[in-house]
């Protein structure tokens, strides 16, 4: 497999080369070859930034420390396991590196980059003072957090109806993807969720915000975006009205499975693996969780929503669902409607036929944005 227009590309077929016995020369200058080869790679290998490469330039350096110890005549054992060494002395600098910058998917245009998932829109201003004052006013930031690892092309059906539903808006953005949500460490959560409120607070303190979110990928940076304004501020999140799509949902084994692998391909096989690693893996952490006294996250998530520290009851949400969702039911989103409900939360159900997982937009699009509008315009009083 060549890696086209690619230095590193270079670098591997000629190593490949070498490794086959192509490269021309006696025994003493294949030796040589293989050395230099070896060091030109140590630098190839702590300077690969795509695992893929990575990982078959490891398989390579193995190879050509296997070929040098033939050739030399020594153990081959010994030197398989000294390249096993010299590789693990590598990898912890692989890893540490920092991330090549990723460019704004092209889905997203006019969004410019707050943090690695996080956007920011800025509306351009009428100029016009008689559409800024329309009765009922239009919302000042749309904050919208996305289901797990939701394609841009995708998400960008909901940000560009924004942007002509309500032109005078800005976006902030919020993806969910599930590496992040299984292996992103307290302390990055707490610099990306800062990340986010800052740029919530960069708006005046008056600026009138729609938090729409998507199912429990979504759920999560709800929570911890409002769990750290709530620490910064002492106030809860400053939202005029909030709509939950397809969710909350309460942590169930096989709707979980479903939803940590809905983001990868369609392979049979690279699925029913995905399933079998991740289905050992969720009962691990929930037997660690049960031994720690833990509760699952996306149920402490869950509650964080009827919080009045952290959402203030006065704030009106709409749920919107159905009965054919594959990965939150239905009972669940209207376990959590009634409890908010005997909280004091003014609630509002919009259930949907036949639509799957957050797919009630596709499925009847007229509605779904005449509820959005409806909505927003009824948080101040008016239909």
């Amino acid at each position: 497999m060549r890696l086209a227009g690619s230095g590193v590309g270079a670098a591997v077929e000629e190593a490949e080369e070498t490794v086959s016995g192509k490269a021309v020369g006696g025994e003493e200058g294949r030796l040589q070859q293989l050395k230099s080869k070896f060091y030109a790679f140590k630098l190839h290998l702590m300077t690969s930034r795509d695992i893929r490469i990575f990982i078959r330039k490891s398989v390579i350096t193995i190879q050509l420390f296997i070929k040098a110890a033939y050739i030399s005549r020594r153990t081959t054992s010994l030197s398989i396991a000294h390249s096993f060494l010299l590789l693990r002395s590598f990898l912890p600098n692989y890893l540490s590196m920092a991330p090549a910058p990723v460019p704004v998917p092209k889905a997203f245009e006019g969004f410019a980059r707050l943090a690695p998932h996080a956007y920011i829109y800025e509306a351009p201003k009428s100029g016009d003072p008689l559409f800024d004052q329309v009765s009922p006013p239009h919302p000042d930031v749309i904050l919208f957090m996305s289901w797990l690892d939701a394609q841009p092309k995708h998400i960008a059906k909901y940000t560009e109806y924004y942007k002509t539903l309500f032109p005078n808006a800005s976006i902030i953005l919020v993806t969910a993807a599930a590496k992040d949500a299984i292996m992103r460490s307290k302390t990055n959560d707490t610099k990306f969720y800062s990340a986010v409120v800052a740029a919530i607070q960069t708006f005046p303190s008056n600026s009138k915000i729609l938090l729409h979110s998507f199912s429990n990928g979504g759920l999560k940076n709800i929570a911890l975006t409002t769990e750290e304004y709530n620490r910064r501020t002492g106030d809860p999140l400053p939202i005029q009205a909030q709509i939950f799509d397809s969710g909350p949902g309460y942590p169930r084994f096989w709707p979980d499975i479903r939803a940590l692998t809905a983001g990868l391909p369609k392979n049979f096989f690279i699925r029913t693996l995905a399933r079998a690693v991740l289905s050992v893996a969720y009962v691990l952490y929930k037997f660690a969780w049960w031994v720690k006294g833990i509760e699952n996250p996306v149920m402490t998530y869950s509650k964080m929503m009827n919080r009045q520290e952290l959402f203030a009851k006065k704030v009106p949400r709409a749920y919107i669902y159905s009965h054919e969702d594959g990965m939150v039911q239905w009972r669940d989103v209207e376990d959590h409607m009634a409890k908010a409900k005997g909280l004091g939360y003014e609630v509002r159900a919009e259930l949907f036929e036949g639509s799957p997982h957050v797919g009630h937009m596709p499925k009847d699009s007229k509605r779904y944005w005449g509820i959005v509008k409806g909505f927003w315009n009824s948080s101040f009083g008016e239909q």
